[in-house]
């Protein structure tokens, strides 16, 4: 949602797409935000990664709940920047 937000507010529209890095790279490459979102295209793909097998049959295994923490502070600090910038996100 975050991203998303960016993007909405940049008026640039991207579409039903989930891949943050494709949502990062469609920011000019001045936008401030750029930069900012393009580390988060490694959790692309946790909305699937963990739910289904791979090609092969395999499950992943769940991040700790260190990395999982790690994360979430990642992501309310860019959450707190977004909402000081823009003023507008819930």
């Amino acid at each position: 949602m975050l991203a998303r937000a960016i993007l909405t507010a940049a008026a640039i529209p991207f579409g039903p797409g989930h891949n943050l890095g494709q949502m990062a790279a469609a920011l000019t490459a001045g936008h401030a935000w750029r930069e900012k979102l393009r580390p988060l295209d490694k959790h692309s793909s946790a909305a699937t990664r963990f739910r289904y097998p791979s090609p092969t049959g395999r499950l992943f295994d769940p991040p700790s709940a260190q990395r999982l923490g790690e994360d979430l502070l990642e992501l309310r600090t860019l959450l707190a920047q977004a909402k000081q910038e823009l003023g507008r996100l819930p």
